[in-house]
């Protein structure tokens, strides 16, 4: 699908159960003939496999997308992407993934189940297509690439290379907002006072709760992480723990559930969340109550997207 990388990618063998198809030198596009069904391969569907080579002269990270068209919508893909580094390239690449990788493991949707906070009163469908389309990487190999050592920037690569910079930002906050990450005991309460600027009170409705908890550290926009927490962060992600503070191991193969909670509001020592009805109900959680739990705190994504 990428023009641009498109002479570096073949494909060099399509097999079709136990048959080896033959596919032209420099094949791009490969369509199967009545005799490359796999109908003999002993199993109750087609199996095929499709081997791909890549060429270079130059280094470089090239990015393809493999289309697997089955005559109906939708298609499957597959994303393939080869470094083409030198080898004091490759050195400084493999600190900077040893690095990201030493960083607390975020929760998202490969390692957790994630319970979205309902309903998203803040979140138009253009905004959820935005993040959806620009999902970080999900490991440093795909973060950190040769084309972020690339120092020049021509009309091919600067789309690519500013999106993998903008990746790198997000991480590089994400490490910073992730020292609030904390265990603690939450208290749910039905409403609460607000004090300073906003007198009043604010009432939960619909069977949704406040939790409140205290920060292990002031909240203050003389740090960095502080002054990230207080501007771009709108939520958490909760994680229930048991008395022991040990989250219930799940059966195999099945992802734990975190909770996104929305940030009602925010103090230099205490934030109070906003947890959804489904989440109340699903974990049985009631007024005037404590919970143990792990909070991580979401960067919100927008800004960085758009």
């Amino acid at each position: 699908l990428y023009d641009a990388h498109r002479p570096h990618f073949f494909i060099t063998g399509v097999s079709a159960g136990e048959r080896l198809q033959a596919v032209p030198k420099g094949c791009q596009e490969w369509t199967p003939g009545e005799e490359a069904v796999a109908t003999d391969n002993g199993l109750d569907h087609c199996v095929y496999k499709v081997a791909v080579s890549f060429s270079t002269e130059i280094f470089g990270t090239f990015r393809q997308t493999i289309v697997f068209d089955f005559g109906s919508e939708p298609v499957l893909m597959q994303r393939i992407m080869v470094d083409a580094a030198s080898i004091e390239d490759l050195e400084h690449l493999m600190a900077a993934r040893q690095q990201l990788l030493m960083t607390a493991k975020r929760w998202d949707s490969s390692c957790k189940t994630i319970v979205e906070f309902c309903p998203n009163e803040t979140m138009a469908d253009l905004e959820r297509g935005l993040l959806s389309r620009y999902q970080i990487p999900l490991s440093a190999d795909q973060l950190f690439t040769q084309s972020v050592l690339d120092k020049t920037l021509t009309k091919d690569n600067y789309q690519a290379r500013l999106h993998d910079l903008l990746y790198i930002e997000e991480i590089a906050q994400y490490k910073e907002v992730s020292k609030f990450n904390i265990k603690v005991n939450m208290q749910l309460v039905n409403s609460f006072m607000l004090t300073g600027i906003s007198v009043g009170a604010k009432y939960a409705q619909n069977g949704q709760l406040f939790a409140r908890f205290r920060l292990t550290e002031t909240l203050s926009e003389d740090t960095l992480a502080g002054r990230l927490v207080m501007t771009k962060v709108n939520s958490v992600l909760l994680l229930p723990l048991g008395r022991e503070g040990f989250s219930s191991h799940p059966p195999s193969g099945v992802k734990e559930r975190v909770y996104e909670a929305v940030i009602e509001e925010k103090t230099k020592d205490y934030i109070f969340l906003r947890i959804c009805k489904d989440c109340c109900e699903e974990l049985g959680l009631l007024p005037d109550r404590e919970m143990q739990v792990e909070l991580q705190f979401q960067l919100n994504r927008q800004p960085l997207c758009e």
